[in-house]
């Protein structure tokens, strides 16, 4: 076993009984805000179950300011919660022309909100925007990933996971990630 792969509708129709000889985790996307349902969410979690590879979901979020956060929040974990999965992420790379100000507190009250429900809570982030958007203020996560290494940062018999801690970018094997957070 070898990955930890990050999947929605874009991969299209996945093999899960090939997929399971290499796969370690699942990160599966449920939907992008709240009014576009990844068409391939169900199937891909039912893969999942069925060949028992562990799971996260996440939501690309769409929020302009704290109170559409709360309904993503509130609809995305409605949405995932009968599913089990191990941990919630929420994926927040784009302002959709918001302030900073209402980015991070909208995110901080997304990430609340699912911390009250007693789940472990993750955030995606692109490179571009953990900084300038202030993603290194945000409280009560099991961690932080950039989006785009969280997909390609793997090491053939080790994966690895790049995970920010604080203002320090550190590479977790996924076997200490498991162990120590999911």
């Amino acid at each position: 076993m070898s990955k930890i792969i990050d999947i929605s509708h874009h991969q299209g129709d996945i093999d899960w009984s090939e997929a399971s000889k290499d796969v370690d985790l699942a990160i599966i996307r449920t939907q992008y805000g709240t009014s576009t349902i990844d068409r391939k969410y169900v199937q891909n979690i039912e893969g999942c179950n069925k060949y028992k590879i562990p799971f996260g979901v996440y939501i690309y979020v769409t929020y302009k300011n704290e109170a559409e956060a709360l309904a993503q929040a509130k609809d995305f974990y409605n949405r995932a919660k009968c599913h089990n999965p191990l941990f919630y992420v929420v994926d927040v790379e784009e302002s959709f022309g918001a302030s900073i100000q209402n980015i991070v507190q909208g995110t901080q009250a997304f990430v609340d909100y699912l911390k009250s429900k007693g789940v472990k809570v993750g955030l995606y982030t692109g490179h571009h925007f953990y900084k300038p958007y202030q993603m290194d203020t945000i409280k009560n996560m099991i961690f932080y990933g950039y989006h785009v290494t969280v997909v390609q940062a793997v090491q053939a018999k080790n994966p690895i996971l790049y995970v920010i801690f604080g203002n320090t970018l550190i590479k977790v094997p996924y076997k200490v990630l498991r162990e120590k957070w999911i």
